[in-house]
């Protein structure tokens, strides 16, 4: 009986855990177990600012890739490549900043909502496998 109590009270102590585990990982709350959570924000100006927090300036490309999928980015390493940093997607398309001949991770996540879809598209330019510059461009589309 004392073996069974005792096997009983080690189940009910193992399951809450895996289950608080899953529900972090799954839920994208692990990145704030690590301090490496990054918070979206709507002006891309300001989400620049917080994941260079999380990813300053000489980060391993490697690391910066592990930081941004954790937080629920999907990653593509780019090599030579070109991007555009926009500001205001709405008004043009042609408005945006050209980088060239550049290689980076272009990180994209996006939240949808009953009336709309928030898209971040950020790219984190390397050289020398190491992080040298961060650009966020941020889109809103809905009703």
């Amino acid at each position: 009986m004392n073996i069974l109590q005792k096997l009983l009270s080690l189940i009910l102590i193992i399951i809450p855990c895996i289950l608080l585990i899953a529900c972090c990982w799954v839920g994208n709350i692990f990145p704030l177990l690590f301090g490496d959570k990054i918070w979206l924000h709507k002006n891309p100006d300001v989400m620049e600012k917080e994941i260079l927090h999380r990813l300053p300036v000489g980060t391993s490309v490697d690391k910066a890739k592990a930081i941004m999928k954790r937080n629920g980015f999907k990653c593509e390493d780019i090599q030579n490549g070109v991007y555009y940093r926009y500001r205001d997607i709405r008004i043009n398309y042609s408005k945006g900043t050209k980088h060239s001949h550049v290689n980076f991770l272009d990180c994209r996540i996006n939240k949808p909502s009953l009336i709309n879809t928030e898209y971040w598209w950020t790219q984190v330019e390397y050289r020398d496998e190491s992080v040298t510059h961060i650009s966020v461009s941020y889109r809103n589309v809905g009703l």
